[in-house]
């Protein structure tokens, strides 16, 4: 199925229900070089507990139309196309799951949702690219070179791309997940977007040993255990 998006994008998706007459759902959203088929065993955790899924190709990935990668920029307009679709089939209850970029795209969505869970989210891009720089003696000199090409490739002002401002608007519950060792989201990115989140009920779980890689492939356990204790059954 397939959704356009306020800038007149074609965006796709595979919506799988836990029932016939379910009324929630949740919105799944992969990473940077993913689509929807790296999300299908978050959705088998999701339909086991009773919430339909969607899984869906972010734009210029998988069978979405072609556009610029922009940190989650422009992507969060995907999501707002597919909230709207879920509501105009009924839905009444919408939670969102994103990973790294699909994270990045919650964030500067408006934040209307019934839940939402940040993967390996980048709290400030400036700190992400320099955390990508460890070899550097002198990161800000490079940095300003690099601000300038991304800002001109992704489209976007590089000065609005801090997840941790934006999330101080969010008032749905909010879990942060991430991995001890994560070293391209930066230092302590997920405990920062936890403390300036404004939704009630926010969350952070650090997940031990892992880095910017599919938390759930590294540690099903520890990742299921959090989503248990968060997701509204």
């Amino acid at each position: 199925m397939s959704a356009l998006t306020g800038d007149g994008l074609n965006v796709c998706a595979w919506l799988v229900r836990a029932s016939e007459d379910s009324l929630r759902c949740v919105v799944l959203a992969a990473g940077i070089r993913g689509n929807r088929t790296v999300l299908t065993s978050r959705a088998a955790w999701y339909l086991e507990h009773g919430w339909s899924t969607l899984l869906v190709d972010l734009r210029g990935t998988g069978e979405s139309d072609a556009a610029r990668i922009s940190m989650g920029w422009y992507e969060a307009r995907d999501l707002h196309a597919w909230r709207t679709f879920l509501r105009s089939r009924g839905f009444a209850r919408i939670g969102v799951h994103g990973q790294s970029l699909g994270a990045a795209a919650i964030a500067y969505s408006d934040g209307d949702w019934a839940f939402a869970v940040f993967e390996s989210c980048y709290a400030d891009v400036d700190e992400a690219l320099a955390a990508r720089l460890p070899w550097v003696p002198w990161p800000r000199l490079v940095l300003w070179p690099l601000r300038q090409c991304s800002e001109w490739l992704l489209g976007v002002d590089i000065g609005q791309l801090r997840p941790v401002e934006r999330v101080a608007h969010m008032r749905a519950p909010a879990l942060f997940l991430c991995g001890d060792t994560d070293s391209e989201v930066g230092p302590d990115a997920a405990a920062r977007l936890t403390v300036a989140c404004g939704g009630v009920g926010k969350r952070c779980v650090i997940v031990p040993g892992a880095g910017h890689e599919d938390l759930l492939d590294r540690d099903g356990e520890t990742v299921r255990a959090a989503l248990a204790a968060f997701v509204p059954q």
